[in-house]
């Protein structure tokens, strides 16, 4: 992990849209030739953004947000206060569909021509039936439809692909094997945007299962690569302490630390009665662990923790309760105690590449990773502010504040995947 007082990191936001260096695209079209899976996975990152741009079009177009943007009614500071506007002004201007011009937002030329012309070709693909064949498609429906045939494909292993005719048998490969589990799910999530009704709450069809199980697999596929490391470096030369994992799940993390740390008393809780039922009930012969039924907030400890494990929680409370967790997690730490949170923020690309850099894994491959990673989070922010799952997305001006209000600060930091999606952030006393 890097010393978070080593990062010169300052500032909180970007100044415009973020691209590739001129040695990753030509990476990226490089790629476009091969058909090896790691070269097809960087071409459905490529389709996966362009997916996104269709939604937001379809989106615009739900919401008539053409008519005031032409009006010139979103203004920087008209939006700023509106969570899901600002939120969704946001995906737009990093995706390039707006752009900024003296403080006032205006829409792309090219998706302006879009709009006007393929309107009808727009809402069609979220209609009952989608596409007829009297549809010509341009290049951002053909990924669209690409990515679509995807998600069929991963729920129905018996589905045939209708949009997808180069690769098949690879593409089918990579749904068969879980090489694509975590990225065709996140499509199938994000599609759910093209709900959103401004300023309303989208009510999502995947109950809270489905993003434990979401959970299951970002953690087999990515995070715990990196998990055993950073708690490693937390709790160096003890030889026994007590972990807390609020909002344990499946016990991912309890599972690892168990294995690794059978000297430790390892706690976890989760009020979804199903998830605890099966995590309980997986957990029966450690002796060292326990799983507690029951709400947090509620619930009162009978002991203090030496390190408590927040990972991916903080979108499932408002910016009050977020405080309010921080301030009782604060309550039941030991003196020299440690919290690791786990959680992604948008619009934090500059620290991520200083991140990086300090951590000598800066290459043009890592940055197109990073890329790719960067511009999905600004949708993946929209979905928590959107979707009645979740209260908010996690922001990280606020997240800071948030710390601060509890007198505490960031002591180290680092990468949770490899594509520096998710951060691990180690908090302590200030």
């Amino acid at each position: 992990m890097a010393v978070f007082e080593d990062l010169e990191y300052k500032q909180t936001g970007q100044t415009g849209p973020e691209k590739l260096s001129p040695l990753a695209r030509f990476i990226v079209n490089v790629s476009k030739i091969q058909k090896n899976p790691k070269a097809l996975k960087v071409r459905y990152f490529e389709r996966l953004l362009n997916f996104i741009r269709v939604l937001c079009l379809h989106i615009i177009r739900k919401n008539d947000f053409i008519e005031n943007i032409e009006k010139k009614s979103l203004s920087k500071e008209k939006v700023i206060g509106y969570r899901i506007v600002e939120s969704f002004v946001d995906l737009l201007f990093h995706f390039n569909i707006l752009a900024s011009n003296n403080e006032e937002l205006a829409l792309n030329k090219k998706y302006i021509r879009i709009l006007k012309l393929e309107n009808e070709l727009i809402d069609k693909l979220f209609e009952q039936g989608g596409l007829t064949k009297n549809f010509q498609v341009n290049g951002l429906v053909k990924d669209f439809l690409f990515v679509k045939d995807l998600i069929k494909k991963y729920r129905d292993k018996d589905y045939e692909f209708q949009h997808i005719n180069r690769n098949k048998d690879t593409w089918n490969n990579m749904i068969k094997d879980g090489s694509l589990d975590y990225e065709v799910r996140l499509a199938e999530t994000l599609h759910e945007l093209s709900q959103l009704d401004i300023p309303n709450k989208i009510e999502s069809p995947f109950d809270e299962d489905y993003y434990t199980e979401s959970g299951r697999n970002a953690f087999k596929n990515f995070t715990q690569y990196k998990f055993i490391d950073v708690f490693a470096e937390t709790v160096q030369n003890q030889y026994n302490a007590n972990v807390l994992d609020i909002g344990c799940g499946y016990g991912n993390y309890i599972d690892v630390l168990s294995n690794n740390y059978p000297m430790f008393q390892i706690d976890g809780i989760e009020s979804q009665q199903n998830v605890f039922e099966e995590t309980s009930s997986k957990f029966k012969t450690d002796k060292n662990v326990e799983i507690i039924h029951g709400d947090f907030f509620n619930y009162r400890f009978r002991k203090k923790y030496d390190v408590v494990l927040l990972n991916y929680v903080l979108f499932y409370f408002n910016a009050y309760e977020k405080s309010e967790l921080i301030s009782r997690v604060k309550e039941i730490l030991t003196e020299n105690g440690a919290i690791i949170v786990c959680q992604y923020f948008s619009g934090i690309e500059g620290l991520k590449k200083e991140l990086a850099n300090k951590q000598k894994e800066l290459s043009p491959f890592k940055e197109i990773e990073m890329y790719y990673s960067n511009k999905i989070l600004y949708a993946n922010a929209l979905w928590n502010d959107t979707a009645d799952s979740f209260s908010e997305s996690v922001k990280w001006e606020e997240f800071l504040e948030i710390i601060s209000k509890n007198n505490l600060k960031i002591n180290r930091i680092t990468n949770a995947d490899k594509f520096y999606y998710s951060l691990f952030i180690e908090l302590k006393a200030s």
